[in-house]
Formats: C-alpha cells, sequence, structure tokens
C-alpha cells in the first residue's frame, strides 16, 4: 500500500521528500519539525521548506504545542483532489481552446507581433457577452450572422425579449444597420422571423449549417466567432483582411444557395 500511495504521489507532482515527510506523518499521526529530521534522514532546511511546501498544498495542518514549538499533522488527500481536478479543468479548457484555433491557423503570421495579428481570443462570459453587443457601434452598413442566436443566448443568460437584446436591436435599427441571419430551423426563430420588416432584417433558416452549435457575427472589419460553450464560453476576435474575406464568401455563398 505504501508503495502503490507513494507512486500515485508522485504522478500528483509531489517530490521525493514531499512524499517521504506525508507518509512520516501518517505513520506518526503528529511530530514537530525535530522529530521529522531526526526519523527522515533529511537537514533540518529541507525538512523545514517541505513542511511549507505540504502546508501550501493544504496536506498538513500546524498544531501548536507550546508559546515555542509546532506539531505537524497530515491531512486527508481530499486537498490533493480538489488541485487535481482544477488542473483537469484548466486542461480541458486550453484543449476547447486549441480546437477553436484549427481553421485560424493559416491565418496567422508568425512574423507579426502579437498585437497586429488580428486574432484575439476573449474568455469568460463577460467578454462573451462584451464582444456580442458592441457590434452594432462597430458595423457601418450591414450586420450578417450565421450559427445558433439560441444557443448564444443560453451560454450569456441573455433571451429575445431581454434588456441587452432589445438594445442591441434598437441601436442597430437606429443607425440603419441591416441584418442579414442565417440560423438553425427552430420555433423561436419562426417567430422572430415574422418580425424582420420591422426590425431591417431578413432571416434565412436551415436546419445544417456549418456552424451548428456556435455564432459567427460579422461586420465590415470585425467578424467574431462565439464559441458557445457553457462551461468555457469565448470569443475569437478576427480582424485580419483575409480571414474577414473568407468568412463574407463562405456567407454569401450559403445565403444565395
Amino acid at each position: 500500500m505504501q508503495k502503490k500511495l507513494s507512486y500515485l504521489l508522485s504522478t500528483a507532482e509531489l517530490k521525493p521528500e514531499e512524499i517521504k515527510i506525508y507518509l512520516l506523518l501518517l505513520k506518526q499521526q503528529k511530530a514537530t519539525i525535530q522529530e521529522i529530521t531526526a526519523k527522515s534522514d533529511l537537514n533540518f532546511m529541507m525538512v523545514y521548506r517541505t513542511i511549507k511546501k505540504l502546508y501550501e498544498r493544504g496536506l498538513i495542518e500546524v498544531i501548536q504545542l507550546n508559546n515555542k514549538q509546532k506539531a505537524y499533522k497530515p491531512l486527508s488527500l481530499q486537498a490533493l483532489i480538489k488541485t487535481i481536478d482544477l488542473q483537469r479543468r484548466k486542461l480541458s479548457r486550453l484543449e476547447q481552446s486549441l480546437k477553436g484555433l484549427d481553421s485560424l491557423l493559416p491565418f496567422i503570421d508568425i512574423d507579426q507581433e502579437e498585437e497586429s495579428e488580428g486574432i484575439e481570443i476573449k474568455e469568460g462570459v463577460d467578454a462573451f457577452r462584451e464582444e456580442y453587443l458592441k457590434f452594432p457601434s462597430i458595423c457601418k452598413d450591414e450586420y450578417l450572422h450565421i450559427g445558433s442566436m439560441e444557443n448564444y443566448w443560453n451560454v450569456a443568460n441573455m433571451s429575445d425579449d431581454c434588456p441587452e437584446e432589445m438594445g442591441f436591436r434598437n441601436q442597430r435599427m437606429a443607425k440603419g444597420i441591416y441584418a442579414r441571419v442565417v440560423d438553425m430551423e427552430t420555433d423561436v426563430m419562426e417567430n422572430i422571423q415574422r418580425r424582420d420588416s420591422f426590425e431591417l432584417r431578413t432571416l434565412k433558416m436551415n436546419r445544417n449549417l456549418p456552424v451548428m452549435n456556435n455564432y459567427l457575427a460579422m461586420a465590415e472589419n470585425q467578424s467574431t466567432l462565439f464559441i458557445c460553450d457553457k462551461e468555457n464560453p469565448r470569443a475569437i476576435v478576427m480582424k485580419q483582411k483575409d480571414l474577414l474575406d473568407l468568412h463574407k464568401n463562405n456567407f454569401n455563398t450559403l445565403w444565395n444557395s
């Protein structure tokens, strides 16, 4: 059992001295630094630094014996399990972010500075909403949208009649910005389609779209792909001309078909 636990702890990136002292404390139940030094064959400074690391990991607690002396007691592995779970979630979000970059790789110029690449990923639900709500202000003549509006609303905690969405439409209409929309065929979108003439919009629907789960918004100088992932919502903002032209050409091809 000890060998198996040592192996698992090493897999969780604990150093050999951390494993040695943690296992020693499990056996002793509690010990002072002096006692740990005597039983572990490690020098005092190594024990002191290792105890500090184990405490930061949440694997031990401090017991005050008197005004001058402290002892250390091992805790359960629950704190380590939480740390591993947090790392797993971060890796999962990283995996999803990397998947979203595949189609953009041909357009990234590695010789350019990062600020001028024209592609930026903004993560979190606040950025997810903010990047969408700015479109009426950056559109000049036309607003294009392809994908699932309902998926976007679900992730952004919005709806067709929420204040933010109504403000989006009113701002667009006040500027005389016409919208062309290709969305999924649903009852909600059919109801919205009935308001097309009043809301300066032409909405076409299809059950099979190239952007089925996500949402791609386009203005004259920017297109933004909204990855509608409830666990990791993000907006990929693109201002590179070649990429904008590609998106608009694809949109128009689909629109005309």
